[in-house]
């Protein structure tokens, strides 16, 4: 196994990182025999660059690629390698400074299956598609009996385009959280 990290920030306010990780599996003796060796390739680069053009809201724009490679080591199993980009814009508007604010952001990912299509393709093939996501959120901090209370409620609305069609959902969601003050 091998595992490298590294962390860009002298462009101040631009963050740039990334890791990258690979395993490798050898079989030995009757393993060997009816297996392959197991490997598995991962690549994260991912940029933001927060920008707050008032004193009330921050606007984030984000950049995530990843690249990923897998052999299984079943022989019938597919080997797997995909690359996937995601670009995003968020902002967080605060209304009341430290304890009231709306956080919105814009999600779009394009995923490539870089392996070529079987024929017959197996029903865990993963074909090209795209997704975009809509959210927002309103957020309330407040202190309570020595607790931080965090309550969340917001939507979020996705749409995956295959090549077959598209699907949309939508998902409404409220969470409380308490934390020691």
């Amino acid at each position: 196994s091998t595992y490298l990290k590294f962390s860009f920030n002298r462009l101040q306010p631009l963050h740039i990182s990334g890791k990258l990780k690979w395993d490798h599996y050898f079989q030995h003796d009757e393993q060997a025999a009816d297996t392959r060796n197991e490997s598995f390739t991962g690549f994260i680069l991912r940029a933001d660059y927060p920008w707050q053009p008032l004193q009330t809201l921050t606007l984030i724009p984000k950049w995530k690629q990843t690249l990923t490679r897998r052999v299984p080591t079943d022989r019938l199993e597919l080997r797997r390698a995909e690359l996937s980009e995601i670009f995003s814009l968020m902002s967080v508007y605060e209304i009341i400074p430290g304890s009231f604010y709306v956080e919105s952001g814009v999600e779009w990912e394009v995923i490539n299956n870089l392996r070529k299509k079987p024929d017959p393709a197996p029903p865990n093939f993963v074909e090209d598609f795209n997704t975009l996501t809509v959210a927002t959120q309103l957020t309330n901090k407040s202190a309570y009996l020595g607790y931080i209370l965090t309550a969340n409620v917001g939507v979020r609305v996705q749409r995956q385009n295959f090549r077959e069609g598209s699907e949309t959902n939508f998902l409404s969601f409220v969470t409380v959280f308490a934390g020691l003050n």
